[in-house]
């Protein structure tokens, strides 16, 4: 830094959340319709008075799943390597619509989110995780019979870069039709 001082890649990152996380609040802000809200609970059927005063984010609720070697262990073609596998929920408008409801103040109605997931253990664990933030619905998430949930697996190297990846996003991309937006 032009200071001299030198941030550890961890200082980085803070750094960088709560960069992220004022951007988010400030997106709250202007977007959250002034006055009195309507449905702070966010429950109730999909449609205008659910989203009634909120903010609606149209995107995906993927399960990110990362598998990262331990130390010492190599990457090598047609091998297994021992090491960490995480699973987490993601999606670029799961994410989003999960920091906007995090950012909002007290009272405002949470974020609305249209998406689609698979009948299937992924899906069903995502929905809960999404539940469990609070006031969300999952009204808008759409629940697809005999489809597979969006999954992205990631292969990390050992200094934690993307060694390959495999997106499978079929559902959501197929599933959030205009009749299903509407």
């Amino acid at each position: 830094s032009s200071s001299g001082r030198v941030t550890s890649p961890r200082g980085l990152g803070v750094m960088r959340a709560a960069a992220a996380h004022r951007r988010v609040a400030h997106l709250a802000d202007v977007t959250a319709p002034p006055g009195p809200r309507s449905d702070a609970s966010g429950e109730g059927s999909r449609g205008r008075d659910a989203t009634a005063g909120a903010v609606v984010v149209i995107g995906g609720m993927v399960l990110d799943v990362q598998a990262s070697p331990g130390p010492g262990a190599s990457l090598l073609r047609g091998t297994t390597a021992p090491g960490t596998v995480r699973q987490n929920p993601g999606g670029v408008g799961r994410n989003i619509a999960e920091g906007l409801f995090r950012a909002s103040p007290p009272g405002a109605p949470p974020p609305f989110l249209l998406s689609a997931v698979g009948d299937d253990l992924a899906g069903g664990a995502l929905l809960e995780a999404w539940r469990k933030l609070g006031r969300v619905s999952a009204a808008g998430v759409r629940v697809r019979a005999g489809d597979t949930t969006p999954t992205v697996a990631a292969v990390l190297d050992a200094g934690g870069e993307v060694a390959a990846a495999v997106a499978d996003c079929d559902t959501v991309e197929a599933s959030l039709d205009a009749p299903w937006i509407q």
